[in-house]
Parts: C-alpha cells; structure tokens; sequence
C-alpha cells in the first residue's frame, strides 16, 4: 500500500484596530499639555512674583520654557506609563481576547512618546543648570 503522509499546521493571528487607542492618547496628550501650559505660566508668575521683577524679558522667557518643557516632559510620561500599564493589565487579566497589544508599526507613536518624554527632561534639566 502506498501511504503519503501530509504535515498540517493551524495558526490564528489577531489583530486589533489601534486608531482609537491612538485618538484617546492623542486627546490625553492635549488636555493634559494644555494644563502643563498653565502650570508653567504659574510657576513663571510666582517665581516673577518673588524676585520682584514685574517685566516679562528673555530671562523669564527662558525660565517659562524650563518649567515648560519639564511640564510637558511629565505629561508624555504620565501618559506612556498609563498606556503601558493598561496594556500590561487587560492584555494579561484577559480570559477571553478582547486587548491585543499594537503592531511593531502602531508602537511607533508609543516609541516616540517615550523619547519625547526623555529628551524635554534633558532639555529642562540643562536649562535648569545653565541658569544655576
């Protein structure tokens, strides 16, 4: 008897939709940048307020973009690790699928958040440096 074995495999690949998890982080990222606006105007306001200086120059310029961009430095974090720590937990609470983690290509922005996060705290922390 001539006898021919075939090899079969299955393989089911999910993937999910991330444009909505980007439009709420994208939508985070705007409210919570707009209150970093404002927490740095009143930081500048107290810190004008203490030296007695009631006109606006370069050094209170330079020293809202520090505040700023140590403001806004939070801002990416707090959202990245929020993002990171909802994927983590309903990716791995799951008992049935219904939160896939996103595609190398949809972690792009993830990527990016993270290396804006860092690079606005080395800008604030240089900032804060030069002016010491």
């Amino acid at each position: 008897s001539d006898t021919q074995s075939v090899r079969v495999s299955f393989s089911v690949s999910y993937e999910m939709n991330q444009s909505e998890a980007q439009i709420q982080t994208d939508i985070a990222l705007g409210v919570l940048g707009g209150l970093a606006v404002l927490t740095s105007i009143l930081k500048t306001a107290g810190w004008k307020r203490r030296i007695g200086n009631p006109m606006i120059d370069l050094q209170t310029i330079v020293k809202f973009l520090m505040f700023y961009a140590g403001d806004l430095g939070n801002v990416f974090f707090i959202v990245t690790v929020g993002t990171g720590l909802y994927w983590l937990i309903f990716f791995k609470a799951q008992q049935f699928v219904s939160v896939l983690l996103p595609l190398p290509a949809e972690e792009k922005s993830f990527v990016t958040y993270v290396g804006c996060a860092f690079a606005l705290k080395v800008c604030s922390f240089h900032l804060k440096r030069a002016i010491m």
